[in-house]
């Protein structure tokens, strides 16, 4: 039980440290454009929440809790 617990958290650290690297690639690659940036940014994020409600539709076989 312990064990699982630490293995999510490991993995959670990972995706953490994966996302933080990411975003740090996409502020240097806009060179200082706000507005380029914030695109890229919001494309990101979208990309994340399909990403998370594909892997939960997928886990628990609902979309939302929604049968």
């Amino acid at each position: 039980m312990i064990l699982a617990r630490i293995g999510v958290i490991v993995i959670v650290a990972l995706i953490v440290i994966v996302e933080a690297a990411i975003v740090s690639v996409m502020k240097d690659s806009a060179k200082g454009n706000k507005q380029l940036f914030h695109k890229w940014l919001i494309v990101w994020a979208a990309i994340n929440t399909t990403i998370v409600v594909v892997v939960y539709y997928i886990a628990t076989g609902t979309l939302l809790g929604i049968k």
